[in-house]
């Protein structure tokens, strides 16, 4: 009985040897060794044989597991490979290319999010807005819980599409499942900021402010709503709650956004003390810096401007006009500035 139960275990480690951790392949496992320890304490040679039988029959389905768990990592890392390749297509501006990357994932993994996710950047990108809309959509039904397709759905249907109240209600529809938090209020200001809707913008971010108090960049981002709407007054409010969290990375943005509310306001020198804290904070910032940057001087030589100081402005917009953003308004000023100095 010892040559039956050594033959049984020298195919059984031949066998392990090649074992993957997966479920399936360790439940296979564990009934194999099952079986050959039965087959090690067998009473008979008939025993032992029927115990082979089961032995051999276990084996064989391991073996057709082991194929298909490879041939679903084949596909994964095929998967992955093309989902990879898009990512720097896109990253580099070549959507085609990131449309043909993603659209071969699929290929291989049809219910995958990111490569749907992908595609429906991709497609925005070319201008391919329904097939954009539709791959967007998928993306949100395969992960529900990740909300980056549905905002950019949102987006989409908002901003190229112009379908303002379809975007209205994926955004509602995100805020009723996460009523109190601040971020889906925060996220739907934003989009409709982004397309200058302030009557949708300003009402969802102050609910983000409302919802959680110390929300910092929400102030942020309302005191812009405000200023671009021309609200000066609610800007400088909405400022004053940011500047309460000292530790706040976009205190610089918060200064410039109080040196534009306050010009607007009248409120000069206001505005000139803003915008010197802006500068002053402005290597804190890590995005839109040039921006911010090139805002502060702009808002500084408005301010000197209204003040009658038109050499001190003329100087801030020529600094402004150093910054692209800021390039053509800068030099409308000092055209002004000159015009007004030749009569």
């Amino acid at each position: 009985m010892a040559r039956y139960m050594m033959i049984a275990l020298l195919s059984f480690f031949v066998a392990a040897s090649v074992w993957a951790q997966t479920p399936d392949l360790d439940a296979k496992k564990k009934e194999i060794e099952k079986i050959t320890q039965e087959m090690g304490v067998a009473g008979s040679p008939e025993e032992y044989d029927v115990l082979k039988k089961k032995y051999d029959a276990a084996v064989a389905e391991y073996k057709q597991l082991k194929s298909r768990v490879q041939s679903e990592n084949d596909q994964d890392v095929a998967c992955k490979s093309a989902i990879n390749a898009c990512n720097t297509a896109f990253k580099e501006k070549d959507y085609s290319t990131a449309r043909s990357q993603a659209l071969a994932a699929l290929k291989t993994c049809p219910d995958n999010p990111k490569a749907q996710y992908m595609l429906g950047l991709s497609e925005k990108k070319l201008g391919n807005y329904a097939a954009a809309l539709a791959a967007l959509d998928k993306a949100a039904r395969l992960e529900p819980n990740d909300t980056r397709a549905l905002l950019e759905k949102a987006r989409l249907l908002a901003g190229e599409m112009k379908r303002t109240k379809d975007a209205a209600d994926v955004l509602d529809a995100m805020i009723a499942k996460h009523p109190k938090e601040a971020k889906p209020w925060f996220e739907k200001g934003k989009i409709f900021l982004e397309q200058k809707n302030f009557e949708l913008a300003i009402p969802a971010l102050e609910q983000a402010v409302k919802v959680e108090p110390g929300f910092s960049r929400g102030w942020v981002v309302l005191a812009q709503a405000c200023v671009e709407s021309h609200d000066c007054n609610k800007a400088l409010s909405a400022v004053d709650q940011a500047l309460k969290d000292k530790a706040n990375k976009d205190i610089s943005e918060v200064y410039f956004q109080q040196a534009a509310a306050a010009n607007q306001c009248a409120q000069y020198d206001k505005a000139l003390a803003a915008a010197d804290a802006c500068l002053a904070n402005i290597g804190k910032l890590k995005q839109n810096k040039s921006y911010i940057q090139g805002g502060a001087h702009f808002e500084t030589g408005m301010a000197y401007s209204k003040k009658g100081q038109n050499q001190a402005a003329e100087k801030a917009f020529q600094e402004a006009a150093g910054f692209l953003e800021w390039r053509q308004s800068a030099n409308y000023e000092i055209d002004a500035i000159k015009k007004d100095q030749g009569n």
